[in-house]
């Protein structure tokens, strides 16, 4: 199984049986559409807050990078005068 295969068994079929558990029948299909929009703008937020927590640790590594080993990058971005 993946882990996205366990996730489903796990956390997203007992979420939606939980939620949708007290909804009345007549309704059902609104509740079902809440529910899956307020489950997609999760996904989304999370996806972009790992994405933004990914690129500042980056940003970060890369200036360390950069200052331990000027000499490895071009000329034009070594932080003094260019040379030609």
């Amino acid at each position: 199984m993946t882990l996205l295969d366990l996730t489903a068994v796990n956390v997203a079929i007992p979420m939606v049986t939980v939620a949708m558990h007290n909804v009345e029948p007549r309704v059902a299909g609104a509740a079902s559409g809440v529910l899956n929009t307020i489950r997609q703008i999760g996904t989304i937020v999370g996806s972009a807050a790992v994405g933004a927590v990914l690129q500042s640790r980056l940003a970060v590594a890369l200036q360390d990078e950069a200052s331990r080993r000027p000499m490895a990058l071009p000329v034009g971005v070594r932080g003094g005068p260019a040379r030609r």
